[in-house]
């Protein structure tokens, strides 16, 4: 055998070792194909668009928003919307720490969304039973696709937006199967409303 082929040989050993190494490296690496999990949550206009919220609201005017949900989790996954109204001086959420508005829910939706999964909600709500005072606006009662809730809500006038305001937003919370409960993802949105007299 000449030196020629000994080198050829060693070579083709070498190449050989290094594949069998890369493919057994490559097999016990994590997958990154999945990319990210998360889960998408937005709220919608009348016309399915981020325009022609409704602003100002009055007593018995009904109005329309559509709560849009996509999971992006490979699972898919239960999930809880949490409706909550507050105030300006209320808690909000905290989606950095992904802690939950400690106000308590007045209405809520639930589904269950495979991945990559997009389901729509339209959301038809009103106010009624609005007590107007000098300085404060009591919302008594919510009615949310038909059914009615009590708020008890106050609101404070605003003297630099002249107006009462109040946020009607909206929690992401997923189902945790450690938990055996729901877990809030730390999605949320909302609209700020200005509640009006009747003319």
């Amino acid at each position: 055998m000449n030196l020629g082929n000994l080198k050829l040989r060693h070579l083709l050993l070498l190449v050989a070792i290094c594949f069998v190494f890369a493919v057994v490296f490559l097999a016990f690496l994590p997958s990154f194909s999945g990319g990210e999990e998360f889960s998408e949550l937005w709220v919608l206009g009348p016309n399915r668009t981020v325009e022609e919220y409704p602003v100002a609201i009055m007593v018995g005017e009904s109005h329309t928003l559509h709560l849009v949900i996509t999971s992006h989790v490979p699972s898919g996954g239960e999930y809880l919307v949490n409706v909550k109204l507050r105030n300006q001086t209320d808690p909000a959420p905290n989606s950095d720490r992904k802690e939950p508005s400690s106000l308590k829910p007045i209405h809520e939706y639930q589904m269950v969304l495979a991945e990559a999964e997009q389901k729509e909600v339209g959301i038809v709500f009103s106010f009624s039973n609005i007590a107007f005072g000098d300085e404060i606006c009591k919302i008594s009662r919510v009615l949310f696709d038909g059914s009615s809730v009590s708020v008890d809500k106050e609101l404070r006038w605003d003297e630099d937006n002249e107006g009462f305001y109040c946020q009607l937003f909206f929690e992401l919370w997923i189902f945790d199967e450690d938990l055996s409960d729901y877990k809030f993802d730390g999605s949320n949105v909302g609209i700020w409303l200005k509640v009006e007299e009747e003319s």
